[in-house]
Formats: C-alpha cells, sequence, structure tokens
C-alpha cells in the first residue's frame, strides 16, 4: 500500500512539472510574439509620425532670438545660417547652422539651439578690430591676431592703420610674429596718450610708427619693451606739436636720436596711407 501512494505523489509531482513547463512554454511565445508585433509596428509607424510632424504647421520657426554683440541685423544673420521663418524646426540642425555662420570670418563663435516647438535660439560674438592691416585691400586685426573681412554693411571704424605686408601670405610664420608684435605695439603705445596713425613693418628693419597728431616718424626696429617706449615717450613731451618734422631712431640701447626729417639719411619721398 505504502508503495502505490508513493508511486501515485511521484507521478502527481511529474504532472505538475509538465504542466508547468507547457505555460512556461507558452508564456514565452505570447511575450515573443508581443515583442515581434511591437516591433513590426514601431518600424512601420515611427516613419509616418516623424514624416507627419516634420510637415505639421506646429513644428515650424516662427521665432527667432538673437543674442549678438557687433550690430548686425536679425536678417543678415539669418541669411548667413540659412534660417527662414516657417521653415521646419526638424530641418534646423545645430551644428551646421552654427559652421555656416562662422564660415563669416568677423564671427568669432556661434552657438545655436533649437526650443521646440517653434523658437531658435542663436548666441554670436563678433570680432573686435584693434587694427586695418593693408593688404589686398582692407583687413581687420583683432586683439587675438586674426585677420578678418567686415561685412560691406558694417560701419566704418577709426582704426590705426598697419602697412608693410601687401604681396605677402598673412599666414606665415614670419608674418603672424610680425602682427603679434602690432598688438604689443598697440597696447603700449597708451603710454603715450596719443593715437597712432600707422604703424609699418619692415622684414629687414623692424617697426616704423606715425602718430596722428605729431609730425614724427619713430624708428622702433624690433624692441617692443615698456621701457623703450617710456624713453620715447619723454623725448614726445619735450618735442611739442609745433615743431618741425622729424625723425625719432630708437633702434639704439639707452638713447633716442632726433633729427629733422629733411636731413634723415637716404630719405626719399614716401607715401603714406596718412601722410606726415
Amino acid at each position: 500500500m505504502k508503495w502505490v501512494v508513493r508511486w501515485w505523489m511521484s507521478h502527481r509531482r511529474n504532472n505538475r512539472r509538465l504542466v508547468r513547463s507547457v505555460d512556461a512554454r507558452r508564456q514565452w511565445r505570447w511575450k515573443w510574439a508581443l515583442f515581434v508585433l511591437l516591433s513590426v509596428g514601431f518600424g512601420v509607424g515611427w516613419p509616418l509620425l516623424t514624416g507627419y510632424a516634420a510637415h505639421h504647421p506646429y513644428f515650424t520657426v516662427q521665432e527667432v532670438l538673437v543674442d549678438e554683440n557687433g550690430g548686425f541685423s536679425q536678417d543678415d544673420l539669418l541669411e548667413w545660417g540659412g534660417l527662414t521663418i516657417g521653415m521646419s524646426m526638424w530641418d534646423v540642425d545645430s551644428e551646421q547652422v552654427a559652421q555656416r555662420l562662422l564660415s563669416h570670418s568677423w564671427l568669432r563663435s556661434a552657438h545655436v539651439h533649437r526650443d521646440f516647438p517653434q523658437r531658435v535660439r542663436l548666441a554670436v560674438s563678433a570680432r573686435r578690430p584693434v587694427a586695418i592691416v593693408l593688404h589686398e585691400g582692407l583687413r581687420y586685426l583683432d586683439e587675438s591676431g586674426t585677420c578678418f573681412l567686415r561685412p560691406e554693411r558694417s560701419p566704418v571704424v577709426d582704426l590705426p592703420y598697419v602697412s608693410g605686408f601687401a604681396g605677402a601670405s598673412l599666414e606665415t610664420p614670419p608674418a603672424r610674429v610680425a602682427l603679434d608684435g602690432v598688438l604689443r605695439l598697440l597696447s603700449l603705445s597708451h603710454l603715450w596718450r596719443e593715437p597712432l596713425s600707422e604703424i609699418s613693418w619692415d622684414a629687414r628693419f623692424g617697426y616704423s610708427l606715425f602718430l596722428e597728431g605729431r609730425r614724427v616718424t619713430i624708428h622702433l626696429g624690433w624692441e617692443t619693451t615698456p621701457e623703450k617706449f617710456t624713453q620715447i615717450g619723454k623725448v614726445l613731451a619735450e618735442w611739442t606739436a609745433d615743431a618741425p618734422a622729424a625723425v625719432l631712431d630708437a633702434r639704439f640701447a639707452d638713447q633716442i636720436i632726433v633729427r629733422p626729417y629733411a636731413v634723415e639719411s637716404g630719405a626719399r619721398g614716401r607715401t603714406l596711407s596718412r601722410p606726415l
């Protein structure tokens, strides 16, 4: 009798395991079928959904907010960035718009942000010119030493000229070093409290400076130190504005040689962008 009971209990346990196994397989098949169905539905429905959203008027550019410091109009920035009111927000690629803006050399930085559903934000920083380089027309020099063109509609600014680079590439190492020296000269010239008219660069003799309100030519050479500018400032304080035109030769150590312009050794007629 005990043997019969044991056999019956064992058979019952085996039946339970079989039922559970069959139920587990059925559940797994239903889950797999549901997954396949959802995947197919997503693959078919997603393109339809995105296509519908891409052409829906709710997702179109209705407003462009501009933060800029160069005085450019919003119409100019929209044109440079390839943006138009009414275009689909999905067609606005922030990185591509920023690259199109930065292709204009007068812009230093550009950031573009899509603010769904209908707004685009532009943050643009313009280069600040500190001098005008005479090179195949007029190019501007900013405080980082970058030369760039200005848009035709931009206002004319009164800045010192930089000559001596006509016909030369501005990207060669000697030219880059020379332009870095121009930036140092511009910063040190404030020690004189007199505006510069022109900085002339020569690969053999260095820099020569011309003041806006003085009839003097300053041969500086390659020395661009505060001490040298202090020495020149003392001479300028003694050489009054109504004094004859003169040359201040500062290429020597601890001395400034002053001589009338007419008797300068080897002097010839020289055409300046701003003549003496």
